[in-house]
This record gives C-alpha cells, structure tokens and sequence, in this order.
C-alpha cells in the first residue's frame, strides 16, 4: 500500500507513538563504513534503533511508503492504537485494508478527535470530515455550497458493482467477456479471471446471480418492484490456466456453502435450477447467467445503535440517548437581549429530483416495537409558537392558556387540516374560547370549539387565525358551551357569538333553542318552534301517528288548529279547529272540536262536559264512552255526563239511572239478520217496518213500526 507523506506527519503529529512498518527489509547499505555515533538521529545520518530494533527519534521526511502492515502505538493489551492490514489471525472477518483506531486489543482506548476551521467551498475547506461511498474519490466532493459550510459530510450512493462478469458483459478494468456458470455453492468464470479484474474482488464481499425466485415487493403493492435474488459472499478464490472458481458461502462469517435469498431461504442448488427460479429482468437485462460483487441491495448513511443489556456485570449505566443535537443561543448580555437575531434548524430532511418514491416511503418513522411509552415528545415551544407545521393544512400550535387571554377572545390550538376548493381554503380549527375573566374555573367561563372557517387566501394552509380577516366561521361542536357546563352544543358561528341549534346537557338531556324543521326530499315540510310564552308551535302539515299502537298525549292545555289523526289522543284540555280522529280520544278536561270527533275505541272526557261545534252530526261513536262524575255548571244539577249544548244528559249519580233527551234521540238504522243475531241486552235499532230491541244475548224481539200520519 501507500502513505502519503502528509498522512504519516499527521498520525505522529496526533499520535505521539512509536511508528512500526512490518514489510521488507530495507536495501543494504551501498558501502560498509563505519557510521560514526554522532551520525546516529542527525541530518544526513543514519536512524538509530534500540534493542528492539524500534527507532528511536521521530522520523521526518517528505515520503514514507509502507509496503506491508501499518501500526502506531503500543496499548495496553500489547496491540497497536492504530493499524491497518492485521492478519487474518487477529480478525478474519475484517477487510485488510481497513483502517483502525482502537479497539484493536480488548480495552485499549484511542479516542478520536478533529479540528479544523471551516474556511472554504466544497474540498476546500467546506467540510471537517468528509465521508463518502464512492468509486472514485476524486468525483465525492464535499457538498457544502454557496457559502455553506459542513462539520461532517457523509454520502452514499448506488453504485455499480466493483466487478460484474457474464457472457453479455464487457468486465472492466480488462474489458473481457466472461462466460459463468452458476453452481450450487461457487461460480466458474472462463477464461480465468484477469490479475486486474480480481483485484477488484474482496474477500467475504457480497455477490449477487441474475436468478431470482419471487418477489419481495411488487409496485402493485405500494412498494417497489424489487425482486428476491439469489446471493451469497465470497469465500476463496482459486485460478487455473483455464478458468476462475469462486466459492460462496451463505453467511459472511460461516464456511457453509451454498445461496440464499433475503426471505431467509438457502440452497446448495445452482441457481436457475430451483423450483421458482427465473433470470431476472428487475435488476440487469442480461440473458446468459451472470455475477455482480460488491454491491448491496439496501443503503445507510448512518445506522446508530445503541444495546443496553441488564445483565451486564456491575455496568452503572442506566440511560440511553439514541442522538442529541444541543442547539445553543448565547447571548452574554442577558435573556431576551436579541431574541431572532439567528434562524435555527434542528434536523432538515430533503428529498429532490424528479421522480415519485414508492407508496411506502417515509420521511421519518419512529418503531417503538410495543415497548415504549411514548412516540414522540416535544416541549419547551414557546408560547404560541407552531409545534408541528405542515403545508398540508395541519398546524399545532403551542398555546392552552387561557389565562393570560381577555375575555371574548380565543386560543387557537391546531389546525387539523385544510383543503382547497376554487379558490376557498377551508380548514378545520381547534381552539379555546374564554367568556368571563372570572377564575372559578371553567363552568360558563371557557368553551372548547371544534369548527371550520374558510378564507379566500391560501396562506391557510400553513397556518390561520380564529376569525381572520377575510374568514367566514362555520358549523362549530362546541364542548362546554355557556351554560352547559361538562355539556356539548352543535351550531355555526364563532366562539361566544355561534347561533347554536342543539345542547345536550351533563345528564344527557337535549335542548333545542330555536326551531327543528323537518324535510322531505330536501324541502322543509314542518317545524316546531316556541313562542314567547313558552308553547310549542308546529307549523306545517298534520301531525300523525302512522302507528296505531302509540298514543299522542299532552298534559297541559292543547289547541290544535288542525285536523289531528292519531292512534292515541291524550291531553288536559283538548281543543281542536278541525277534526279530531283517534283509536281512542281522552281528555282531562274540556274536549273541542270545530268538526267530527271520530274514535274507533274509547273517547274519555274527566272534565265537566264536552262540548261539540259544527257540522249536525259533529259526534261520531262507534263503541263506548267512558265517563266520569262531575258538577254541570249550568244548573249545579249532579250529573254523569253531558253532550252537546243541548243534547244528551245522564242525570243521578250512576250509570242505571234515567237518561233524558232533551230534543231527540237517533238510533241505529238497520235490520238484524235473523232473532238470533249478535247482540247485547239493550241494543235497539230500527228499520222502515219494525223496531228491534236485544232482550238477552243473541235473542231479538221485534214491533212494527206503525205507520205515517
């Protein structure tokens, strides 16, 4: 290998060590003269060496080569602080050409540091450390532009393979066609590989077939097309006059030969001769078998870890810190004293070019694996500032004090999102909304409100204001409205001035504070509303019960000024200017009706009488009337019931005693069947010829009707 001459000044200027090159001898002296002792360490002399053969000054010179191993230092496990090219007895898993600082023997120590001012553009002077996954140095410059500049400049990216061979490849760097044939635990390539070309090939280096068996993603799934290659590791290398054989192993730290695929699964089978298997077209476009080493199917810039173990011995850590960027804004001359004088950025992650990511790419993921307790923790905002920003209409804000905020005024504490419609930007707002500057806690004092505003202005969709100019408030959940204290209210409008249509209280109860309509096919059919003194008022179409089987009761006064049809009537005083129609009518006191009162069941009237306007025959009953006692307040006469203004009247105080007609009695038309006909005792009817009277359950008698005169 070789040092530059720079690079060996700067290892003894950091590591004041004794410098050690294990190779050849150096060349015999050209002549056998004596060296004189004050030759020995002086300028044109010789070096001197101690019993170890060690050299006992510091070498200084403009070049130093090292043909063999490099090692500096000596730690206390006896190894070197720094070395490059350790033999396979020291770390058979590791490159030769790896460079080490520490770590080398078990508890040597050999911390790392670099300084350097950061003076210049790009490799001059942009970066302090410049780290770079490349084939060619030259062309991995350091990425501080303009007039940036960059502490630790670290790059990967997809290169080619270092070497790739196959009957349709051209091999750089000799420019020779290979022909492969893929085994089941190595690779033949003829001819046999070039002095050059193998050079190209390291040991345990990843290598890769144009077989794949399967996907492991597919676009179609989100995902990309990336498709399960079989691949192993080289293991040795070994040449004939004829041919290269690599031999593969499976794992990069294992003899076991054979393939395997990133699903897990191995073979001794040649690839392409597997069941599954088919020359993949994802990765290479080539038909003939063919190899690619030295390349790998996923990259990281970094991959930080760290591994805590409880049963460490005696270890007293106890915390761990994954990556802490501290951020500092010095100012000698006191808090507050230039506040903005500096921009900060605590992590910036950009993606440029041209094409899409697959579905399933992310910008940052935190994978707590069910073992933590919290995702993501962010504090120390300050107040009002935007915890999380988005240009996609979701803001959080740092606010939740409504303290310090005057009343009638609110507290906007996320934007939870925005969405562009023509040119209206609508987004949807979380905020606190103070009514009173009283400090008995919530109660009526603070509202919580979930609501829209739209504003004409895109400027939105990074961020707005509750009641920005502009903006038009909409449907707002208000949670803890005025007056409904652990409650909820629904409405539009803003903070204390919305226009609310439904409360429900902490018990559960709903309130309606202005009117409910009803719509069919989009067109409002009626509403109920109330008037001044607290009386509901429907105003539309008839009221009804499609379902016989339920009742309409109200307790309290009632004025229908309608026809109402229902399965079941009930109220305190029932006044109708309609029709009044029901499976069964009951009221507690007055029943009226300006037309007929019809019931198929029982009309029941507790009050004093009921009285009927309209039509002649304005009361219609086809099974029984239920009654009750009461005073008539026309004459204080004791009586069981009274119809009409002047018509039927029981008097006595049972239901046996006489009843009196005071103008004329209509009895049912009609001809029973047959003397044997259903019938009750007491019923009468009459036809044109007779009057029949039921005598005893199913037995009828029967007069003549006499005739006119």
């Amino acid at each position: 290998m070789q040092i530059s001459k720079n690079s060996i000044k700067y290892i003894l200027a950091f590591f004041p060590f004794t410098l050690i090159f294990y190779g050849a001898s150096s060349a015999a002296r050209a002549d056998d003269s004596p060296v004189l002792q004050s030759q020995i360490n002086q300028p044109n002399g010789v070096a001197g060496l101690d019993a170890s053969g060690n050299v006992t000054a510091p070498i200084s010179t403009s070049n130093i080569a090292a043909s063999g191993n490099l090692g500096a230092g000596t730690a206390p496990s006896g190894r070197h602080y720094i070395a490059q090219g350790l033999s396979a007895s020291v770390d058979g898993a590791l490159l030769p050409s790896t460079f080490l600082i520490g770590g080398i023997g078990e508890y040597d120590a050999a911390p790392t540091k670099m300084t350097s001012p950061l003076i210049g553009h790009g490799d001059y002077g942009g970066c302090v450390l410049n780290v770079q996954d490349a084939l060619f140095e030259q062309f991995a410059r350091c990425g501080a532009g303009l007039d940036e500049a960059v502490v630790g400049m670290f790059k990967t990216v997809n290169n080619s393979p270092l070497f790739e061979a196959g009957a349709d490849i051209t091999s750089k760097p000799s420019d020779t066609v290979y022909t492969v044939v893929l085994n089941g635990a190595s690779v033949t390539i003829t001819p046999a590989i070039s002095a050059a070309d193998q050079n190209r090939i390291y040991p345990h280096t990843r290598i890769y077939t144009n077989v794949r068996n399967g996907m492991l993603n597919t676009a179609a799934d989100g995902s990309t097309n990336t498709p399960a290659i079989w691949y192993g590791y080289v293991s040795t290398i070994t040449s004939t006059s004829t041919a290269t054989t690599i031999n593969v192993t499976i794992d990069p730290d294992s003899s076991t030969g054979g393939w395997m695929l990133d699903t897990g699964t191995t073979t001794t089978t040649a690839p392409g001769s597997n069941s599954g298997d088919v020359t993949d077209t994802y990765m290479s476009s080539y038909t003939h078998p063919a190899v690619f080493i030295g390349a790998s199917g996923k990259r990281f810039v970094f991959n930080t870890m760290i591994q805590l173990d409880p049963t460490v011995k005696d270890s007293v850590t106890r915390a761990g810190e994954g990556e802490e960027s501290d951020l500092q804004l010095l100012d000698p001359t006191g808090y507050h004293a230039n506040d903005k004088f500096f921009t900060v950025h605590g992590k910036t992650i950009v993606v440029t070019g041209k094409d899409l990511a697959a579905d399933d790419s992310y910008l940052m993921r935190l994978a707590g694996s069910s073992l933590m307790p919290e995702g993501l923790d962010v504090d120390g905002i300050e107040h009002g500032g935007q915890v999380i920003h988005t240009d996609a209409g979701y803001q959080y804000y740092s606010l939740g004090d409504l303290n310090s905020a005057s009343a009638g005024s609110a507290l906007l504490i996320s934007q939870l999102g925005a969405i562009n419609y023509n040119g209206t930007f609508a987004s949807l707002l979380m905020y606190g909304w103070k009514n009173s500057n009283t400090t008995s806690g919530w109660g009526d004092n603070a509202e919580f409100h979930l609501g829209m505003q739209e504003c004409q202005n895109a400027a939105v969709m990074s961020g707005t204001s509750i009641g920005a100019s502009g903006c038009t408030s909409g449907g707002q959940i208000v949670l803890n409205p005025s007056g409904y204290h652990y409650g909820i209210g629904l409405g539009a409008g803003i903070g204390g001035t919305v226009n609310y249509g439904l409360y429900v209280d902490s018990n559960g109860a709903s309130y309606i504070p202005n009117s409910l309509t009803f719509q069919r096919s989009g067109t409002a059919q009626g509403a109920f509303t109330t008037d001044a003194y607290g009386n509901l008022l429907f105003n539309g179409a008839n009221f009804i019960l499609e379902d016989a089987t339920k009742e309409f009761q109200v307790y309290g006064a009632t004025d229908l000024k309608g026809a109402t049809t229902a399965a079941a009537i009930t109220a305190t005083s029932l006044t109708s200017t309609g029709a009044i129609q029901g499976q069964t009518i009951t009221s507690t006191g007055t029943l009226t009706a300006a037309a007929n009162v019809v019931a198929n069941g029982t009309i029941t009237s507790q009050g004093y009488y009921v009285a009927l306007s309209g039509a002649a025959n304005a009361f219609l009953r086809q099974q029984t009337f239920a009654y009750s006692s009461f005073t008539d307040p026309d004459s204080g006469v004791a009586r069981d019931a009274k119809f009409g203004q002047d018509g039927i009247a029981v008097s006595g105080g049972t239901k046996t005693d006489t009843l009196n007609v005071t103008t004329s009695a209509v009895l049912p038309f009609g001809t029973p069947a047959s003397s044997s006909a259903t019938c009750t005792a007491g019923q009468i009817e009459t036809d044109a010829t007779y009057i029949y009277s039921c005598v005893a359950t199913n037995t009828w008698h029967r007069v003549s009707n006499g005739a006119t005169w």
